[in-house]
């Protein structure tokens, strides 16, 4: 076992800092899928400690009040857990409209890891549902976790993806029933491999009722398949003796290769209106949207974000959706930007020895999104436009990833193995990741300025896997050069 202790949480905020509720319950619920215990972990604290546990399962500690402890945070947490026929079922309810997107980042991983140490006897999924807010402020929105991350994630690990760019415009209204530049580098070794339709997805979100602040309420669903229990080939869960920067549990991840931003072939506009709100307001989110995309195509200050687009009809044939959610609690609007780089990106590509096949490390490139959320006090068009500016911001930043995805990726690639894990790990050809004559490769992503949530995520990864970060600040005005870091 090992302690880590975290400092000054939030510390630096004006209005209460420390931990908010939402947070405790994603540090509580890590804890109790991925096992270990928490101190000094309640709401306002500004310090807490974790110690990991090698069972895998929540510690007893020898001082009775952190047991005690524990047990308050879980039942403090609305935290259940039912074990039914193998399968692992768990419910994380903040009481509140915290953002259950920021849960989930805190629990997927713990969640992940579970399905594939229960692969070898029992293939069934690990399923958390989470109750607080779908569309919270100062936070990723559910859609984007569905549109973004999970095709990410289904990619990664060589699984389907629904996510695929649109190749027309349309327009609907749907009722809903449910500037510096930076690659990171870690070092890794085998194939980042394709989305293949062939397996079912290993991360699938339902959104059963969208929730809104103040009141919260909403329930999303989340079901976790471990990816080698799909596919014999892609056995990421072989322990690595050569590594010790890796999980104790063995579990290693294939590479992350991102450094070619490719061109952006489309757009799609979601706005939606929920509850009593009229749909008129989501109508002029895309209106002030379209309208800012338009001014920065046309503006001479904005050639970098020009430069990324196949032409000017990427924008004009824009996908726009117009929905109105009716299964909800309370009422509220927003809308989602989503840019699709053309899948014809260099990213990855494959290459053949000793008759096999295999897939350099990147042949997916994630698309780049923003969001905003309404507000009575905004006029719905700069809603529109606030949202627009932030994908205009992250196109002409030439990086591969937004802001809100750059701190989501650390942990895959802290956790990358660079001698022999991951990914086609059978690999006698005596080649690198990429079919390359190196014994390793790194994992690189290209990104824009670092946030600060991005540092955090890589100074909190090194210091509990013992891998190394490193950041390079690369040429502004070569799109296919970024900050770089190096594990």
């Amino acid at each position: 076992t090992s302690t880590t202790t975290i400092t000054n949480i939030r510390a630096n905020r004006p209005n209460r800092p420390g931990v908010r509720p939402q947070h405790l319950a994603g540090m509580a619920l890590a804890v109790e899928i991925g096992g270990g215990s928490l101190t000094n972990a309640e709401v306002g604290a500004t310090s807490v400690s974790y110690m990991s546990s090698s069972s895998g399962l929540p510690s007893t500690s020898p001082d009775d009040n952190v047991n005690q402890q524990q047990q308050q945070i879980a039942k403090r947490n609305n935290l259940k857990r039912n074990n039914d026929n193998g399968s692992l079922h768990y419910l994380a309810d903040t009481g509140t409209a915290g953002s259950i997107a920021l849960l989930l980042q805190s629990s997927f991983l713990p969640a992940l890891t579970k399905a594939m140490r229960m692969r070898s006897h029992n293939p069934t999924p690990v399923t958390i549902e989470f109750r607080g807010g779908t569309n919270a402020s100062g936070a990723p929105q559910i859609d984007y976790v569905t549109e973004v991350f999970v095709p990410f994630v289904n990619s990664y690990f060589g699984q389907s993806s629904d996510n695929k760019p649109p190749e027309k415009r349309m327009t609907t209204t749907a009722k809903s029933t449910s500037n510096k530049r930076s690659r990171q580098q870690s070092s890794c070794s085998n194939a980042f491999a394709e989305s293949s339709s062939s397996h079912p997805a290993i991360m699938d979100v339902q959104i059963l009722k969208r929730g809104y602040y103040p009141r919260g309420g909403g329930i999303v669903q989340v079901h976790f398949q471990s990816p080698s229990s799909l596919s014999t080939n892609n056995d990421t869960t072989k322990p690595n003796n050569n590594n010790n920067h890796h999980s104790s549990s063995g579990i290693t991840f294939p590479p992350i290769k991102l450094t070619n931003c490719a061109p952006i072939s489309s757009m799609k506009i979601k706005a939606y209106h929920a509850g009593k709100c009229p749909s008129y307001i989501a109508r002029k989110m895309v209106a002030g949207a379209k309208q800012e995309l338009t001014r920065a195509w046309k503006s001479n200050s904005h050639s970098n974000f020009r430069k990324r687009f196949v032409n000017k009809s990427v924008i004009d044939n824009a996908i726009v959706e117009i929905v109105h959610e009716t299964n909800c609690l309370g009422s509220g609007s927003g809308i989602l930007i989503v840019a699709y780089p053309t899948t014809s990106s260099n990213n990855g590509s494959s290459s053949s020895a000793n008759n096999k096949t295999t897939t350099s490390p990147l042949s997916y490139h994630p698309p780049l999104a923003s969001s905003a959320l309404g507000d009575r006090k905004v006029p719905p068009q700069t809603t529109g436009s606030t949202a627009a500016k932030e994908i205009i911001e992250a196109i002409a930043s030439g990086g591969c990833v937004d802001r809100w995805f750059q701190d989501q990726l650390i942990p895959f690639m802290a956790l990358a193995d660079n001698n022999g894990g991951g990914v086609d790990n059978d690999r006698s050809d005596g080649h690198g990741c990429d079919g390359s004559n190196e014994d390793t490769c790194y994992s690189e992503v290209l990104c824009g300025e670092l946030t600060l949530h991005t540092q955090t995520a890589m100074h909190v990864a090194e210091r509990m896997t013992g891998c190394k970060f490193e950041v390079e600040r690369l040429d502004d005005n070569d799109c296919s050069k970024d900050e770089k870091g190096k594990n």
